[in-house]
């Protein structure tokens, strides 16, 4: 019989008087259709890429013989089951790229590593800024206990702060002992000026206040100054005591020692540095 083109009618049937006609012609070409549909399709293999054996759609059945596409390696390995020794880093236990359980402890340890060293530089930052702020504290102590020193009162009613004036400087030594030394001259000129009123010389010097002196002699480091007078009335010994003892004032002084003299009353020494006068 020769062979037909695809998707022609059949010619194989029979015909003539003899030949009986299809009871139902549409379903006859349906049937026709879908043999035709069956005989061209693809076979599928669901084992491993095998091609099944069967011709129709109900009619599957599985080839049991293993497939090769070439020749087999030598040195191919099979993948094994995730966790298995031998397990390749880049592949899982399906086969399927991916990572094992070396490769997520790696990337939990670097990970680890980038947060210790983060909070590692945290502390610094913190042990920083405590470190600049204690050292603000000291100098705004610091500034702070100055002004109270240089703060005498302050007046909470009006807000008014009151600075003392700078301390003004004392006397030197040498103005001291030229005050000493004016003041016994001018002692003496009180002396006579009592003595020519009284025809006699003072007992104290406290006899010559108001009249003669406006006030008791002092000397500039509040000390008294020295006064002997003659159990007669007619002499007087008058002295101070100097710091320096190379005062110029010493070289015109008497040096009269009234102690040894016992017509003198509450007699001393007029050896240097003490500046005395006696008459």
């Amino acid at each position: 019989m020769a062979d037909q083109p695809l998707g022609a009618p059949p010619t194989n049937l029979p015909t003539g008087e003899g030949a009986a006609a299809p009871k139902n012609p549409r379903k006859f070409e349906e049937t026709a259709s879908t043999n035709l549909n069956n005989a061209t399709k693809p076979k599928i293999n669901m084992n491993a890429g095998a091609p099944y054996s069967g011709t129709g759609s109900s009619d599957i059945t599985r080839d049991s013989s293993p497939r090769q596409s070439g020749p087999v390696r030598k040195d191919y390995t099979a993948p094994k089951a995730s966790g298995e020794p031998g397990m390749t880093p880049s592949m899982n236990g399906n086969g399927i790229p991916g990572t094992n359980e070396e490769d997520i402890l790696k990337e939990l340890s670097k990970g680890g590593s980038s947060k210790k060293k983060l909070l590692m530089l945290v502390v610094g930052v913190l042990i920083l800024v405590l470190l600049i702020l204690l050292l603000v504290m000291l100098l705004t102590r610091n500034n702070g206990s100055d002004v109270d020193n240089n703060i005498d009162v302050i007046d909470d009613t009006n807000n008014n702060i009151v600075v003392p004036a700078p301390p003004v400087a004392g006397p030197t030594r040498e103005e001291r002992d030229l005050e000493r030394v004016s003041e016994v001259q001018r002692i003496r000129a009180a002396v006579r000026a009592f003595y020519g009123s009284n025809r006699r010389e003072p007992t104290s010097l406290a006899e010559l206040v108001p009249l003669y002196l406006d006030e008791f002699p002092i000397g500039p480091n509040s000390e008294n100054y020295f006064y002997s007078y003659s159990t007669d009335g007619q002499h007087y010994h008058i002295g101070a005591l100097l710091e320096d003892s190379f005062h110029g004032g010493l070289l015109t002084d008497t040096d009269f020692d009234s102690r040894l003299d016992l017509n003198y009353v509450s007699g001393f020494s007029g050896e240097d540095p003490m500046f005395d006068l006696q008459q």
